[in-house]
């Protein structure tokens, strides 16, 4: 594959010298009318005889097309520019950059050759591949090439640009670019609300289906499939429906694709009833509406549901896609029946062909989830083994397995494997590290990884809280909290209409257990009713019950549970505790007698026992009821957390810290026990039960005794959880008005076309003469009122005489419908008699008026005075009012005076201030104290004088969009740092303030670089480097080297020129190429020449190497000069100097010089290598 690609490139790179001849050659097309030839990107009916150009029709993919061009070539199709425009749309098709760019170039170069005026398409199939590759160096370059070619008004073409900047994540100046076309159709405004859709920014994008439609144009399919989803990321139901109600209108609710997006939006919205109505009723549906359903019910948490529609996908022929399987293996870990349903899970993965790291990522972590940690550990090592490439997520999916096992050497392995693979600077990574040592019972070691954290995350935050949490850090000495903690649990539904999620049920758990410690069992009953509803089948919960039963002596109550759990099948939960020594897990359950040191343990039990005793220990048996006294005692000498702790003992030596991890909630009695323990031992014993960590040293918990109430505390925060959330309830919707607006187009698929219908005269008016829905016509009227049409029609009269057509009214209307009502002799004549002062008319005023229709009715004398007082042109005026209408609103002499007479402060002329404000007219829109003044400020601080300032901003008045405190100078700083003269700093900064406006991180990056290849930072050159490396990416850059390489340059030369010239690298690939050949081909200059002098690759080939070359050719010929002349000493010498040197003196002798300096004489090339 990549020696097919080589050799194509190479075969492109050669046609891209040279040429051969094509029929239409001689033809000389507009561009307008070579755009309706391009629309279609078949071959024309005079080459299709050609059974190459049948095989191009016919190519599928890009190695059958590279396979083709050979014999395209063969046959001499090639300069066909129809052709090579078919060339470069299925390159751009099948993704290949590089190749697209290659015949970009050569068509070109055709172009120039054959006087043929470029062809739009093809920059635009051009920027829509770099876009999708997201490669923004390249296309600014293409875009650059765009403008020069005149198509900078072109609608197709900016549609490509403004598409290219939001593919490659920069939305802001997608925005510019479509702001500043002179006119949008349909599919611009369908690519810019479709770049803040993709780009997370979907309320901007809703707001544009609001402008869209006051400019005239109505959303199609294209626009509801980009704004749904839109509607669905802000959850708004409100909005979505209103969508909706329009896809029934316009007749769009057969298409597939806008059904797939009404199922993907009422999901998220919640309402996922409403999504399988609309996916039942779905004629047709494609692999994206399955995942779409199944996404609802996972995301509904109802797995189950989604397993069912999975189970009906397979059923009807649909071949999953790895986004199924995905959401199909999640909801397989969201099933609370995890021993039957994670089978489901393992045959999907089994199932699933071509396992990415993704599908393992999702089968770690259902594991994990689910409890299973043995198998999701197997599924890592098995990834490892295969060596699947892990990434981020495969480290927070198994980092919180090994967390559950809570055994430090495993902790630090994992986390030494982080550090190797380099994810240790991932701040979810670091997170899952944290949390893991925390429930190992390292909280100081988390605590060193937090701080160490360059970034944290709340989840960050999170993990550390909650390590201290469970580590006992803060003593909770709280009195009533189980009884509060029962009423908030009450209060969420009843006061708050809030349905209690698994959380809250999980805080139950605490509380029930809670009652059981504080024998309160009217509360405790409360409390197990509600887990019985979650969690019928949990023996745990049954026996927890009981035993509050049995703490209070309603021995007939506990009678019952049990009968109730020997119906239902339910065993208790059997009490296991782990001790990790000598890189072995040792298990004990309670009771057992199977370790193989079982003797030693309970005979050292039972010495340990009489030392506490004898230390003031009291066995508590209130959590052991219904038996003997002494067979009390012994069950809890059997407890597995003792045995372990003995084990522990006796296994290891004096002053070493024990780590036990019990599965349950640790009793009453072996608390109390192991605090005693640590207390005649001098050990610092550490448990960790199901709950929390007990941290025991010296006769001492780190819970302060007042561990059996800190779950509890829990539900203290739900009555301050449940009042934020009302508070959130009663807060206004989350858009502003203009979604009023948005809704008054579209009506909601809910409301009766009767519904709030005053049928008053003025409603009436508005739907009939001025085309308002029902909706839109009610919602103006409330601003306005009127008896007679007299009024309205003079109005309506009066625009359509502007040109305005009916939809456009209709928004102006819509926006502004005090218009109707506005006098016409007073108000609006006068103010479009003054607009066309300004030069406002036709198109242009309807543009205007259209875009901000309170052009007309409100005052816009006063600021046009004021800037036609400052010395702005009516021109000028216009041009700001069209960029920028809302400037003619503001308070004037109180928002833009003080900024027009800061410039002016600064010794900018009113000519300046003219210019530069009617270019980048948001200027005045800024801050004058919060960003102008401090942008000065800095560039003051950079440039040192104010003369110096005035010329930055002259030459570039964009400057002042930038945030130069964060910029500019910390940049400026970091080349001074680096030995960079400030003299060399300022003058590049004059002559290249784009260079210092970079990232700081990607001016390191470009230092590093420098300062590799030895450039000297007492010379310009250094600077001057960092300008050729900041403008290209390394891909461009290899471009290059590889476009002087293919003329005999070296590597090593290529790098010596730009040393001496670094400018020659910023140079066009395209003009390389032409000099490069010029200088080997015509003037014989061999590769060390042309290294030694890379100057020479900064001059025009047109004005300055083919014009001179041609006079001396004329010197030479004539024997006024030798044949072994240096050509690069006149090739460099300044132009007024060769003229009066050889042009004016060798005029009487030669009269055709003139005509050869001109270029108008054929340059023939020199038959001998010239001298340097």
């Amino acid at each position: 594959m990549m020696s097919s690609q080589v050799s194509t490139l190479t075969t492109l790179n050669n046609l891209s010298i040279s040429t051969p001849p094509s029929t239409s050659s001689k033809l000389r097309l507009s561009s307008s009318s070579y755009h309706s030839l391009s629309q279609r990107t078949h071959i024309p009916f005079h080459v299709y005889k050609h059974p190459s150009a049948i095989l191009l029709e016919l190519c599928t993919s890009l190695q059958e097309l590279r396979q083709i061009i050979p014999l395209i070539i063969k046959n001499g199709l090639y300069g066909e520019l129809l052709f090579q425009t078919k060339l470069l749309s299925l390159f751009c098709k099948y993704g290949s950059i590089v190749e697209a760019v290659r015949v970009f170039e050569s068509v070109e170069d055709k172009a120039d050759c054959d006087d043929v005026e470029p062809v739009v398409y093809n920059f635009t199939y051009l920027l829509k591949v770099i876009g999708d590759n997201s490669d923004l160096r390249r296309g600014k370059e293409i875009h650059g090439q765009l403008i020069t070619s005149g198509f900078a008004l072109n609608l197709f073409a900016m549609t490509s640009v403004v598409n290219l900047y939001a593919k490659c994540g920069r939305i802001d100046e997608a925005y510019k670019m479509f702001d500043r076309m002179p006119e949008r159709d349909l599919v611009s405004w369908n690519t810019i609300i479709a770049g803040y859709a993709q780009n997370g920014h979907a309320k901007k994008a809703l707001s544009l289906i609001v402008r869209m439609q006051h400019e005239g144009q109505r959303p199609d399919s294209v626009t509801l499939v980009t704004v749904l989803p839109a509607a669905a990321d802000v959850k708004s139901l409100r909005i979505g429906k209103s969508i909706h109600g329009y896809v029934l209108r316009a007749g769009f609710e057969s298409h597939v694709n806008i059904a797939t997006a009404l199922v993907d939006m009422y999901s998220k919205c919640g309402y996922v009833g409403i999504a399988r109505l609309i996916f039942n009723r779905m004629r047709e549906r494609t692999v994206v509406s399955w995942n779409s359903m199944i996404d609802g019910y996972v995301q509904s948490d109802d797995p189950k549901e989604a397993l069912e529609i999975f189970q009906k996908m397979l059923d009807e022929g649909f071949e999953p896609s790895n986004v199924t399987i995905m959401e199909a293996l999640h909801a397989c870990g969201d099933l609370g029946d995890i021993e039957r349903e994670v089978d489901i899970a393992a045959k999907i993965f089994e199932n699933l062909q071509g396992k990415t790291p993704v599908s393992w990522n999702a089968m770690i972590l259902g594991y994990a989830q689910n409890g299973q940690v043995k198998e999701a550990l197997s599924h890592f090592s098995e990834m490892q083994s295969q060596n699947i490439k892990m990434d981020t997520f495969t480290m927070v999916s198994v980092i919180p397995a090994l967390a559950e096992l809570s055994i430090t050497r495993q902790a630090k392995w994992i986390h030494g494997l982080v550090i190797r693979s380099c994810f240790d600077k991932n701040v979810f990574v670091m997170t899952a590290l944290v949390d893991m040592y925390a429930k190992c019972g390292a909280i100081n070691t988390a605590r060193k990884l937090f701080d160490m954290m360059g970034e944290r995350h709340v989840t960050t935050w999170n993990a550390m809280i909650d390590g201290y949490g469970t580590h006992g850090v803060e003593k909770l000495h709280h009195s009533g909290l189980v009884e509060e903690g029962l009423e908030s649990f009450e209060s969420m539904k009843k006061d708050y209409g809030l349905e209690p999620a698994m959380d809250h049920y999980g805080a139950m758990v605490d509380l029930l257990g809670a009652c059981r410690i504080h024998k309160n069992v009217e509360l405790g009953e409360k409390a197990a009713m509600k887990i019985f509803q979650l969690n019928p089948n949990d023996g745990g919960y049954h026996v927890l019950l009981s035993n509050i039963y049995a703490s209070a002596s309603m021995w007939d109550k506990v009678a019952e549970i049990r009968t109730m759990m020997e119906k239902k099948g339910l065993k208790k939960t059997p009490g296991c505790s782990l001790v990790d020594l000598g890189k072995e897990l040792h298990t004990f359950y309670s009771g057992s007698t199977l370790h193989p040191q079982s003797k030693q343990i309970y005979s050292f039990l039972e010495t340990l026992g009489e030392k506490i005793k004898a230390a003031g220990y009291v066995p508590d048996t209130n959590s052991i009821h219904d038996v003997e006294d002494d067979v009390q005692k012994q069950l809890l000498n059997s407890h597995s957390e003792k045995l372990a702790i003995s084990f522990g003992l006796l296994n290891t030596s004096p002053g070493t810290t024990l780590h036990i991890r019990k599965n349950l909630r640790v009793c009453g009695d072996c608390h109390k026990a192991t605090k005693y323990i640590s207390l005649v031992t001098g050990r610092e014993i550490i448990v960790r039960d199901m709950h929390r960590f007990h941290h025991f040293k010296n006769g001492t918990c780190s819970c302060g005794d007042y561990w059996k109430l800190v779950q509890a505390f829990t539900f203290t925060m739900l009555p301050l959880v449940c009042k934020r959330l009302s508070l959130l309830k009663s807060r206004p919707p989350p858009f502003g008005h203009g979604f009023s607006i948005f809704q008054s187009f579209i009506r909601p698929m809910t409301e009766s076309s009767s519904s709030n219908d005053p049928q008053n005269f003025t409603v009436s008016y508005l739907q009939n003469s001025c085309g308002l829905s029902h909706n839109s016509a009610i919602a103006a009227s409330k601003k306005l009122l009127f008896e007679n049409s007299e009024q309205p029609d003079s109005v309506l009269e009066l625009l359509r005489s502007q040109g305005l057509t009916k939809s456009q009214i209709e928004k102006i209307i819509v926006t502004r419908p005090q218009l109707l009502e506005a006098n016409l002799e007073d108000t609006l004549r006068p103010k479009m008699e003054f607009l066309k002062s300004l030069g406002f008319s036709g198109a242009s005023m309807v543009k205007l008026v259209t875009k901000d229709p309170r052009m007309l009715d409100c005052d816009v004398v006063e600021s046009v005075q004021l800037f036609r007082a400052r010395g702005f042109s009516d021109e000028q005026i216009k041009g700001l009012t069209m960029k920028l209408p809302s400037l003619h609103f503001y308070n004037v002499n109180k928002i833009v005076k003080p900024k027009l007479e800061f410039f002016k402060s600064m010794g900018f002329t009113a000519e300046d201030v003219a210019r530069i404000v009617s270019s980048e007219p948001y200027i005045l829109e800024r801050s004058l104290e919060n960003h102008i003044i401090p942008c000065i400020e800095v560039l003051k601080r950079v440039l040192g004088t104010d003369e110096n300032v005035r010329k930055v901003i002259k030459a570039c008045y964009w400057i002042l969009e930038y945030n130069l405190e964060k910029m500019l100078e910390p940049n400026i700083a970091m080349l001074k740092s680096h030995g960079v003269p400030e003299n060399i700093i300022m003058n590049m900064f004059l002559a290249h303030p784009r260079t210092f406006l970079l990232r700081p991180q990607q001016i390191t990056e470009i230092l590093a670089e420098v300062e590799k290849l030895g450039f000297n930072p007492n010379t310009s050159l250094f600077v001057l480097a960092i300008r050729s490396m900041a403008v290209m990416s390394k891909t461009l850059w290899e471009q290059k080297v590889e476009a002087y390489k293919s003329f005999g340059l070296t590597e090593d030369q290529v790098y010596t020129a730009f040393k001496l010239q670094p400018m020659c690298m910023i140079t066009s690939e395209k003009k390389i190429k032409k000099v490069m050949h010029f200088l080997i081909n015509k003037l014989n200059m061999d590769a060390s020449m042309i290294c030694r002098n890379p100057n020479l690759l900064m001059l025009s080939l047109e004005k300055r190497l083919i014009p001179r070359s041609s006079v001396l050719q004329l010197l030479i010929s004539s024997g006024f000069l030798k044949e072994d002349i240096n050509i690069i000493y006149y090739l460099r010498m300044p132009e007024q100097q060769f003229v009066e040197k050889l042009v004016r003196k060798y005029k009487p002798l030669l009269p055709n010089i003139v005509n050869a300096h001109e270029g108008r004489i054929e340059f023939l090339g020199f038959p001998v290598i010239l001298k340097s």
